[in-house]
């Protein structure tokens, strides 16, 4: 896939993500935080959630597992938004 199809892929789901947002509010987790913050983000969400032993500090640890800080930013000139 290229460039622009991958954008308008991620610009489309996310259109998408905040209309379901706006009928149906769902908790969301910022990134963009620390990891101290996500880690508090996630603990809440999981919570909420009631999932099994999601509770315990091996479910949030597990969460966080997936969550990687090199992630949150790109470094590729080629992916910059224009400023809108």
């Amino acid at each position: 896939m290229g460039l622009d199809k991958g954008v308008a892929l991620w610009s489309h789901y996310n259109q998408r993500l905040l209309e379901l947002h706006q009928q149906h509010p769902f908790p969301l987790i910022e990134f963009e935080a620390d990891a101290p913050r996500v880690r508090q983000s996630l603990a809440l969400l999981l919570q909420q959630l009631e999932l099994p032993g999601a509770l315990s500090q091996q479910g949030v640890d597990y969460a966080l597992n997936v969550f990687e800080p090199q992630w949150r930013r790109h470094s590729d000139a080629r992916l910059a938004l224009s400023p809108t």
